[in-house]
């Protein structure tokens, strides 16, 4: 059975806290008293927040982040292809995918842009957010948190590229739904929506 993300943030401005290397305590801290989606391995950096998000199917099952059972958010996944659910522990929330591209109105399917990071920008959107603070979506680099130990991804310049091109598409339409959303990397190189130091955006 697949879930379908119910109106959690109506009207709200929601943080996407990404693990690009730029993210830090100190960022994480400012923005404690907002709702959170985290992807992958950043519920270490925010353990409290409201969702953790993250595609890769590995990662759930995976020795090194066996403790994210015990947050206390949802935790959210979305089918590897279209049709083929994930092999998730039961904790892990499912939703449809509706390919690479662009944005889907429906609240039980994600596109999801190939990261992690384009679904939780999604996600947010989907639960009603008028406005998606971004932190640690950097497209350039590593990981706040070094690489991901073996078995799981660890992107590079070619694939941060192909993500930057699927964010444009995204930026477009949520653009058309009055969703704004606030890059607030210093060191980002997605350029598709408006920069704003952290402060400024709070």
């Amino acid at each position: 059975m697949y879930w379908s993300v119910p109106p959690l943030w109506q009207d709200a401005t929601v943080v996407v806290m990404g693990s690009g290397p730029s993210l830090n305590a100190e960022d994480a801290a400012a923005v404690k008293h907002l709702p959170r989606i985290v992807t992958n391995a950043t519920y270490r950096m925010a353990p409290d927040a409201d969702v953790i998000y993250g595609s890769d199917c590995e990662f759930w099952i995976h020795d090194a982040y066996k403790d994210v059972a015990q947050c206390g958010g949802l935790k959210v996944t979305t089918e590897r292809m279209p049709g083929i659910r994930p092999n998730t522990p039961p904790f892990v929330k499912v939703l449809r995918n509706g390919g690479p591209i662009g944005y889907s109105d429906d609240p039980g399917e994600i596109r999801t842009g190939a990261s992690s990071g384009y679904a939780a920008v999604h996600l947010a959107a989907l639960g009603g957010a008028k406005r998606i603070l971004l932190l640690g979506l950097d497209m350039t680099g590593g990981h706040w948190h070094g690489p991901h130990p073996s078995g799981l991804g660890n992107p590079g310049p070619s694939l941060h590229s192909r993500w930057i091109k699927f964010f444009n598409g995204l930026a477009d339409a949520l653009g058309r739904r009055k969703v704004e959303v606030l890059n607030c990397s210093p060191v980002s190189a997605l350029d598709c929506f408006q920069k704003v130091r952290l402060c400024d955006a709070l």
